[in-house]
């Protein structure tokens, strides 16, 4: 395994754990996943179906983030289907980027990959 998708899946790891723990009251839950994977991320050139995938990661983080942020007996009993849900939607990105990822000139510039190829 290269070190960039080594790093990606590092970065994923910490952001699912992150899913997993998430409790009323955290932090803004996008932005803590985002800052969790956007720094391996940024060695991958952008591509239509990574950036879908980004944005159904975001829409089912935000999904549990209002669940939790304004609980009631109904949105408890969603919680772990939403939670379930944020962290499938992390593993469709993670996959987008090993099946669609291909290395952009910031890898290239610090040896993660070439440019334009496959990570």
């Amino acid at each position: 395994m290269s070190q960039l998708r080594s790093d990606l899946a590092n970065a994923f790891k910490a952001a699912v754990q992150r899913v997993e723990s998430f409790a009323a009251g955290d932090s803004d839950l996008l932005e803590t996943v985002r800052r969790l994977i956007n720094a391996p991320m940024r060695f991958v050139e952008p591509n239509g179906d990574i950036q879908d995938a980004q944005t159904h990661m975001a829409e089912r983080l935000d999904a549990l983030q209002e669940l939790l942020t304004a609980p009631n007996e109904a949105s408890l009993r969603l919680l772990d289907q939403a939670r379930r849900l944020a962290c499938e939607a992390l593993s469709g990105l993670e996959t987008a980027i090993f099946e669609h990822g291909c290395a952009s000139a910031a890898a290239d510039r610090v040896g993660l990959g070439v440019q334009g190829k496959r990570i």
